[in-house]
């Protein structure tokens, strides 16, 4: 009877191995299940709670498989099943991203079965698991334990690029000590140019500007060749200017130019070199500075600056041709409307004062779009008429004064000086009626009174010559 209820035993633990070998877990579940209700003091029970783990995982129910196997160590610490179960169950944490549980599970192991073949591979998850988490301080105790305990595992030479990693991050997270140390330990490391780097920031964010230039200018000379050099160069030049040395704040900015033109870093260095040479009244080298840095990509709103600049430049330097262009170019880039119609402005009186009447004709055509002010359309609109004047193009002229009519405020000074040259023009070419028709816009007006009265003044001694008294 022994001996048949010990093969009937084995013959129910091998039905519901089988199901679990042909991947149908559920049915596993049940017979197994049945076969530790049936048998709790089988010797298979512990392998029956360990495949019980195995398929709640397969079927993705993390957290029954994590119950099965704590069962599985709880009752039966001494098995072999229950070290891999524990090791199941600190994986299943791990690619959960539950770092903290992972850690804690693999250090249990080993505090539990120090002994075992798994020991190796709980150390590694213990410390693979810290490192995910970033338990940096931890990381630099336990990782030189395993790489002295393990020093021909495949792992060890992973473990000593994760420690160097390990000692870089801890300084970079913000603490200078930290990133100094790292130096000192591991002065060739790939990282080193980066923590070297890093200290000349973390020196700029805390505005200590003399210890900035230390740690750049070192940077810059023992890695010539890395892609954060420029920043490096641009950090000096900001860190000499707020130590008012302006000359060597130009000297990085020169360099930056010199050496990395095709970046597009080398626009804000430009920029600060040309606002230098601005403030020191060096208006020809500022003019340089922006000109090269207008030319490289840049938006909408840095290209209106620059254009801004170049302006002010050329207008310091006695060049308003250049400076009305730059103007130009300024409006057709900048969001500010207020700007724009003050620029133009600007741009069409110098192209007018410099006798280039076409130019200064279509800044003006420019402004009449959007002019902001009825005053600054009446303005506008007699300074186009007077550069066709000063072309010689009467016709055109008056056309354009003729839109004064039509205009308000009507009493505005500028609107009856423009009709008082359309008034006198109409006279100069005998068109009598018409210059009549124009000074009775003035003498209706309300506007200056002297004004009003010549032009009703006008009125009079043209009407007696049109039509003289018998």
């Amino acid at each position: 009877p022994k001996l048949e209820k010990k093969l009937t035993r084995s013959a129910s633990f091998l039905n519901a191995a089988s199901y679990f070998n042909d991947k149908q877990y559920d049915k596993a579940l049940l017979r197994l299940a049945d076969f530790i209700k049936n048998a709790p003091d089988d010797p298979m029970v512990p392998q029956s709670r360990y495949l019980m783990g195995m398929s709640f995982q397969q079927k993705k129910v993390f957290g029954s498989a994590i119950d099965e196997w704590k069962k599985l160590i709880q009752e039966f610490p001494k098995d072999p099943l229950a070290e891999e179960a524990h090791l199941h169950i600190g994986t299943i944490y791990f690619k959960a991203g539950q770092f903290a549980d992972a850690s804690k599970f693999f250090k249990q192991f080993r505090e539990r079965w120090p002994n075992s073949k798994y020991s190796e591979t709980a150390l590694w998850q213990e410390v693979q698991s810290y490192f995910n988490a970033k338990e940096d301080e931890t990381l630099i105790k336990i990782l030189p334990v395993y790489i002295e305990k393990y020093p021909a595992s495949n792992a060890t030479e992973e473990a000593k690029k994760q420690l160097e990693l390990v000692y870089y991050r801890r300084g970079a997270n913000g603490d200078p000590l930290k990133l100094e140390e790292f130096l000192g330990l591991y002065p060739k490391s790939t990282f080193a140019p980066a923590a070297r780097y890093k200290l000349g920031d973390m020196a700029m964010e805390q505005k200590k500007w003399q210890r900035a230039v230390i740690e750049m200018e070192q940077f810059t000379r023992d890695y010539p060749d890395d892609s954060q050099c420029i920043n490096a160069y641009y950090s000096l030049g900001m860190a000499y200017e707020n130590l008012n040395d302006k000359d060597k704040a130009v000297q990085q900015y020169s360099h930056i130019m010199d050496h990395f033109a095709s970046k597009p870093d080398s626009v804000d260095a430009a920029f600060r070199l040309g606002s230098l040479f601005f403030e020191a009244d060096k208006f020809k080298e500022a003019l340089q500075a922006f000109q090269f840095a207008v030319k490289k990509k840049v938006t909408d709103e840095v290209r209106a600056n620059l254009y801004y600049n170049i302006a002010v430049c050329h207008d310091n330097l006695s060049q308003p041709v250049e400076a009305a262009r730059a103007y130009d170019e300024f409006a057709k880039y900048s969001k500010k409307p207020e700007q724009v119609r003050e620029t133009l402005m600007t741009a069409g009186l110098l192209f007018k004062k410099s006798e280039k009447q076409p130019e200064a004709i279509e800044v003006f055509k420019k402004l009449l779009r959007d002019p902001g002010t009825k005053e600054n359309e009446i303005q506008t609109v007699n300074l186009i008429a007077e550069c066709y004047q000063a072309m010689g193009k009467d016709s055109q002229a008056m056309d354009s004064y003729e839109k004064l009519i039509g205009l308000e405020p009507v009493e505005h000074n500028s609107r009856l000086a423009g009709l008082a040259q359309l008034a006198f023009m109409y006279e100069q070419k005998k068109n009598m009626n018409q210059a009549i028709r124009v000074y009775e816009k003035i003498a209706v007006s309300n506007g200056n009174k002297e004004w009003v009265s010549a032009a009703e003044a006008r009125i009079q001694e043209i009407s007696k010559n049109i039509s003289p008294i018998p």
